[in-house]
């Protein structure tokens, strides 16, 4: 595993406390074990302090394993109904950044299928074990409320109780239209992955600006995220090519964030052009908002008591992360001024 540390150009620990209990809070915090285990030279010295963290590296790791083998067989039983499936981040994209499926932390698998697959996907995946968490009952097929579903919605979770395994299954992605979802289907490839052939982004500014985006999405309250990109971004050559396909998919602002994010925490050096897009105004909005919530306990991200205020301010964050108007940017205006002026 120390190789993996070795191609990771940065401290992961750069931003973290230097208390050793601390430091072990923060690294739960933001599902980090399995990459400081790897780089011992920055930790604490401590029996008590390597070994807690060493215990939690080999969970991380074997919950990754898990998953790991879900993915496979999943992707196997799939395919051999003629269902085609793209992992999506995982144990899959631990190999392509670290060299090592297991070294990443992972709380579940996820696959993108086309729409049309998706009831046959279903019933596959509960024959062999999985139950549906959501949506716990599937409307009529031919029903309206069917047809909204798939629309509005954009994955079903299913958990497998004794293989202590998650799977999410998408059909689109949040806030990508349905070309943008199919430029991911172009830009894909079989390859060998782990001596089985698996369907993969063989794009790297494309998975660049999905990993951009689902951390966005999250308002990268978890900093594995972010490791990620950091570790991508210097991969891809074509700077001018990353930022044409952003603003061809309405992702410059999630790209912006994620390179300002990069060189706050981490130092990472980022060429001129994507420096001119981090020094946007909303990208450095959006950037102070990703800070705030990284530097919030997990439970502030998943507490469902929001006051209106702080309601309406995810909804005007996530409005902004897109170029193009939404129905909520206007109305929240005059709210969040008074949020932010009068702090109430």
């Amino acid at each position: 595993m120390q190789a993996c540390a070795e191609g990771i150009p940065f401290d992961v620990l750069a931003p973290a406390p230097r208390n050793p209990g601390a430091l072990l809070a923060w690294i739960d915090r933001h599902c980090l074990a399995g990459l400081v285990a790897t780089s011992p030279s920055h930790l604490p010295a401590g029996e008590a302090f390597v070994t807690a963290l060493h215990a939690r590296a080999r969970q991380s790791t074997l919950r990754a394993l898990r998953h790991a083998a879900a993915t496979v067989r999943t992707v196997q039983s799939l395919a051999a109904t003629g269902i085609d499936a793209i992992p999506l981040k995982g144990a899959v994209l631990a190999d392509q950044l670290y060299g090592d499926p297991a070294i990443r932390d992972v709380r579940d698998a996820d696959l993108l299928i086309r729409p049309y697959h998706l009831l046959e996907a279903d019933s596959l995946l509960l024959a062999s074990g999985f139950a549906r968490e959501w949506p716990t009952r599937l409307p009529p097929p031919e029903s309206r409320t069917f047809r909204r579903l798939l629309r509005d919605g954009y994955h079903f979770e299913y958990k497998h109780p004794t293989e202590k395994v998650n799977v999410e299954v998408h059909w689109r992605l949040p806030g990508w239209s349905s070309a943008a979802v199919e430029a991911i289907w172009e830009a894909s490839e079989v390859r060998s992955w782990r001596g089985v052939p698996v369907r993969q982004l063989a794009n790297d500014s494309l998975l660049l600006l999905l990993l951009c985006d689902h951390g966005a999405q999250h308002r990268w309250f978890r900093l594995k995220w972010l490791v990620d990109v950091a570790v991508l971004l210097p991969r891809v050559s074509d700077c001018r090519g990353l930022l044409a396909l952003a603003e061809q998919l309405d992702l410059e602002r999630p790209l912006g964030q994620a390179a300002a994010l990069c060189t706050r925490i981490f130092g990472s050096p980022v060429p001129d052009e994507l420096r001119a897009l981090a020094d946007r105004r909303e990208c450095q909005w959006l950037t102070a908002e990703a800070l705030e919530s990284i530097a919030a306990p997990a439970e502030h991200y998943f507490s469902p008591r929001r006051s209106i205020c702080q309601r309406l301010r995810r909804k005007q964050y996530h409005s902004r992360l897109r170029t193009r108007s939404t129905p909520w940017r206007l109305p929240l205006w005059p709210f969040l001024w008074l949020h932010e002026t009068f702090a109430i």
